[in-house]
């Protein structure tokens, strides 16, 4: 996957797409993912199986994540928060944090460049 970093953009034209995938990716995202399936699915779900089900589910939209196995195995963190306290905002922060490592890693490596 090109992720603008290979040479072909202008300093410039990165700094703008990536100040928008930090917005979109960081802040946008993740706090509609989390409303929608920690907030709206996640507590209509019943079932022994619920929570695994839930899981597979928000795990299927995140195929393409580079980091799965560390998200996969943090995402049972917001699960508990979500469903034993009702509370979905630390769901919300730990994907932030997470979406945040690869857009902070683009610029630090525009950063980088002459």
């Amino acid at each position: 996957m090109d992720l603008g970093l290979g040479g072909n953009y202008s300093k410039s034209i990165l700094v703008v797409t990536y100040s928008m995938a930090l917005l979109i990716n960081v802040f946008l995202a993740p706090m509609v993912e989390e409303l929608y399936f920690r907030g709206y699915l996640l507590p209509r779900m019943k079932g022994k199986y619920a929570i695994v089900f839930h899981s597979f589910l928000f795990a299927a939209i995140h195929v393409f994540t580079p980091w799965m196995i560390v998200a996969r195995t943090i995402g049972f963190l917001p699960i508990i928060f979500g469903t034993t306290k009702k509370k979905i905002y630390v769901g919300m922060i730990v994907h932030m944090l997470c979406n945040a490592t690869g857009v902070v890693t683009g610029f630090i490596y525009i950063s980088k460049m002459l």
